[in-house]
């Protein structure tokens, strides 16, 4: 996945957004345009004001991790797990993260919480060739989208009503078979 926070956020793809909410009842808004997503993280529609997007592209990561990595995206502070297993790890290169074992989910939080996110996602094979395949994310109150994505460009973003502190990234066995 490449990803963007926006504080609003953006991992490059995941946009954040680090605004306290106050509603315990979650609207999430879904968008498949990047352009559609800034304008409205930026003019402060479906927020209630408008937030700087701020970026997390991976650049600075190459390599294999344990289960866990940190990092920072302006004031926001994000962490990418592998959720099988405290032995999973993680890898990064070229402006991607990816779990090591294929099937499995990647986790990313969020402190403090974000009200936009955005990326790209995709999938990978072994040999680390992008591969057609359906990719999932969901958050925590239940909410969540499934795309077909066939690219590195596979973008997503979303909007919400109240503060974002986890999202799941799944990836699908159809129709690729074994990803990453």
């Amino acid at each position: 996945m490449k990803s963007s926070l926006c504080a609003s956020a953006f991992l490059s793809g995941v946009l954040v957004s680090a605004f306290i909410a106050s509603s315990a009842d979650a609207s999430v808004s879904v968008f498949q345009q990047h352009s559609a997503w800034t304008y409205c993280v930026e003019n402060g529609i479906l927020m209630s004001q408008p937030n700087q997007i701020v970026k997390e592209n991976f650049n600075s990561y190459s390599g294999v991790y344990a289960n866990g990595v940190t990092g920072n995206a302006g004031p926001i502070q994000w962490t990418a797990s592998n959720t099988f297993g405290t032995t999973s790890s993680l890898i990064a290169n070229s402006g991607w993260l990816s779990t090591t074992a294929p099937d499995h989910e990647l986790k990313f939080t969020f402190a403090p919480g974000v009200f936009a996110v955005a990326g790209n996602f995709f999938s990978r094979d072994a040999g680390f060739n992008i591969i057609p395949a359906l990719v999932g994310v969901s958050f925590v109150d239940g909410s969540s989208s499934v795309q077909y994505v066939t690219s590195l460009t596979g973008f997503s973003g979303f909007i919400s009503d109240v503060a974002i502190t986890q999202l799941m990234v799944s990836v699908y066995p159809v129709p690729a078979g074994v990803n990453y």
